[in-house]
């Protein structure tokens, strides 16, 4: 392990321990949603949102709405890989940082696309997002992304979910490893993560770069089993070949219901242009995917 610029077991397993976080956090002052084990989830209110202990980018989220719901989940799954929080609503965003372990530095804020609907039927399905995120909370989530990666001397690149709310910033979760945004982080700014990801383990942190444009990323995902033909593998290729598109499919590959089918990029020069451009690649890529 001497030689992996990456963070240890430990370290990475404690970060992302869904139920041992809110402690952690609690005792740092960092506000986070009220978070029980399955089994000792009495005490919070309906809806509840029930989620792995442990990754799956939102695709095992659910929504306990009743008592007869919860009681139907704890016979159905294992309690211990689950865990209740309390349903916060909000806009979902994240802090894309670079960690020494001593110190770190926020490289870009971006907003999560969650369950879209147009990308997926699944509810909470991480979609992609969009870098930068302009909110009034930027600096509470610089702040707190900094001072969570020191606690846990994250190392490398290291990502901090949020959820805005109304009444401020949240801490979901973190992901002490390279995170889905950055592709955008890298579009948006110019930055190259994996350089820095590299550097860091030399004590090294990146300087601050201004958004140069705004950056989507976009994950489609089939309702349906598809084939990838070589027809739908070209169009693919053609679009990545454009900047459009990455993480192509083979041909001849299967893609089963509610898999991932391939990821769409894009800029421009405001969030509204960038949303609408990823949105329009969509739409063909579907008409030629499901027709």
């Amino acid at each position: 392990m001497k030689n992996t610029l990456n963070n240890t077991p430990k370290i990475a397993e404690e970060a992302a321990d869904k139920l041992k976080l809110p402690g952690k956090l609690k005792s740092l002052g960092i506000p986070h949603p009220m978070t029980e084990p399955i089994d000792k989830a009495d005490g919070l209110n309906f809806p509840i949102m029930i989620k792995p202990r442990a990754g799956s980018g939102g695709m095992r989220n659910v929504i306990i709405r009743e008592e007869a719901e919860m009681n139907n989940f704890r016979d159905k799954f294992d309690s211990h890989d689950f865990i209740a929080q309390e349903f916060i609503e909000g806009v979902p965003c994240s802090a894309s940082l670079i960690s020494t372990g001593d110190d770190a530095v926020v490289v870009a804020l971006n907003e999560q696309l969650i369950g879209i609907p147009w990308l997926t039927r699944v509810p909470f399905a991480y979609c992609g997002n969009i870098t930068p995120f302009h909110t009034k909370f930027n600096e509470e989530m610089t702040q707190y992304a900094k001072q969570i990666a020191i606690e846990f001397k994250l190392g490398g690149s290291n990502g901090v979910d949020f959820m805005m709310t109304d009444k401020g910033i949240q801490v979901l979760e973190i992901n002490p490893r390279f995170q889905g945004s950055l592709d955008t982080v890298e579009l948006s700014t110019g930055l190259n993560i994996f350089d820095a990801h590299v550097r860091s383990f030399e004590g090294e942190l990146p300087q601050l770069r201004e958004s140069e444009c705004f950056a989507a990323k976009t994950i489609i995902f089939t309702e349906k089993e598809l084939v990838i033909t070589k027809e739908i593998s070209d169009i693919l290729i053609r679009c990545m070949n454009y900047g459009k598109a990455a993480d192509i499919p083979q041909p001849g590959l299967t893609i089963h219901p509610d898999e991932p089918v391939t990821t769409l990029l894009a800029t421009a020069r405001t969030r509204m242009t960038v949303f609408d451009k990823v949105r329009k690649t969509c739409e063909l890529i579907k008409r030629r995917t499901e027709g």
